[in-house]
């Protein structure tokens, strides 16, 4: 999709990382274009505790449904980290602009190598996944 011309054009090659605390999208920017290129969703069926999910011990003594939940999102953020890993590893990225609420972001950053954080460009502590991405875009921008 091209982005009309009042909004700003993203003048390096950009990914856009969007998600709330079920799905989870990629986008990808250059110039005047801009696509979506992965929509992760983690299915409510949650995976076993030995398949990647990080549970402190201070985690693990919540009400059942907090843990269900955290391990949720655990699994959600592994499977972001690994999509941005992939695109990262296919496509020519000088930076990535990460838009998520606090408790996804902080936590997603900590499973990212150096290299990856050093790229980070601009991080937008909001739920905007619903958004239509010409509205992310232009928030980001005045931000």
């Amino acid at each position: 999709m091209r982005l009309p011309e009042q909004i700003q054009h993203f003048i390096h090659p950009t990914l856009l990382v969007l998600a709330d605390h079920v799905h989870a999208k990629i986008w990808f920017a250059h110039e005047d274009e801009i696509s979506e290129i992965a929509h992760l969703t983690v299915p409510h069926e949650l995976k076993s505790d030995n398949e990647g999910s990080f549970m402190s011990s201070a985690e693990s003594v919540g009400q059942p449904e907090q843990k269900e939940k955290q391990h949720h999102l655990n699994v959600l953020i592994k499977h972001i980290a690994e999509a941005l890993s992939k695109e990262l590893e296919n496509r020519d990225v000088t930076y990535i602009d990460m838009i998520m609420p606090a408790d996804i972001l902080h936590p997603l950053e900590l499973e990212f190598p150096k290299t990856t954080i050093a790229m980070i460009n601009r991080r937008l502590e909001a739920d905007l996944i619903k958004e239509d991405i010409l509205q992310v875009a232009k928030r980001l921008f005045t931000k």
